[in-house]
């Protein structure tokens, strides 16, 4: 269970900022060293609340940036204490991260510079799923990592179903599909993207993210076949 623990408590905090921010904006490393990232993780389950969390992106007194993220995790059934032990008969991972992000041409405009807006949720996704294998496959015991490898049903990352209303995002989940028929899952984020030429909110790019505990979940358990014979 180590990967999966250590994986819910990087969403339920740093993801957000320190993976899909990053991610997201890949602006050179020392200008991101200098960063003062505000990341806001909220510990409710409701899409009411963060419809009325805001980023914001500007220049603090030193001359870094600041950049002010906020995120929350979503589920089908809830945060109860079987929930977070993993101790429950169905599903306990969370259906989505939802994240409310910084545009790229936003940073390249409080910099100075002409970025574009290059990099969606779904290369957030393929993130999510290479850090979910590195944490199984660097464990002490990479049995499950083995197993998943060899028979395991893959994750196939769909591009972003893109959504034109803040509200309508908040509502809408990440589209999670299992076909046990083609041995795969068909993952794609619901993103609203509002560039800084927007009328309405610029300068932001929200996405509903595949969290990297659902990925450790899907390879140790709902992703292998029902009949499994190798040890």
């Amino acid at each position: 269970m180590r990967p999966y623990r250590t994986a819910a408590q990087v969403q339920n905090s740093t993801w957000c900022g320190e993976f899909g921010q990053k991610t997201l904006i890949h602006i050179d490393e020392s200008t991101w060293d200098n960063v003062d990232l505000d990341q806001t993780f909220l510990t409710v389950d409701d899409p009411f609340q963060i419809e009325h969390q805001h980023t914001s992106c500007e220049l603090n007194d030193e001359g870094n940036l600041y950049i002010n993220v906020s995120s929350m995790a979503e589920y089908d059934i809830g945060r109860a204490v079987q929930v977070s032990q993993g101790l429950v008969l169905s599903t306990a991972s969370a259906t989505d991260l939802a994240c409310k992000m910084v545009s790229r041409d936003k940073v390249g405009d409080v910099l100075g510079d002409a970025l574009s807006n290059d990099r969606t949720c779904k290369d957030l996704n393929q993130v999510a799923v290479d850090y979910a294998m590195d944490l199984m496959a660097g464990n002490d015991i990479t049995s499950t990592y083995d197993r998943f490898k060899e028979i395991g049903y893959k994750i196939v990352l769909k591009d972003d179903k893109m959504i034109t209303i803040g509200p309508q995002w908040c509502l809408t989940k990440l589209s999670w599909k299992e076909d046990a028929k083609n041995e795969q899952v068909t993952v794609q984020s619901a993103a609203l993207l509002s560039p800084i030429t927007s009328s309405i909110y610029p300068g932001n790019h929200y996405c509903k993210l595949l969290s990297p505990v659902r990925v450790v979940e899907w390879a140790m358990s709902w992703g292998l076949p029902h009949n499994v014979t190798r040890p």
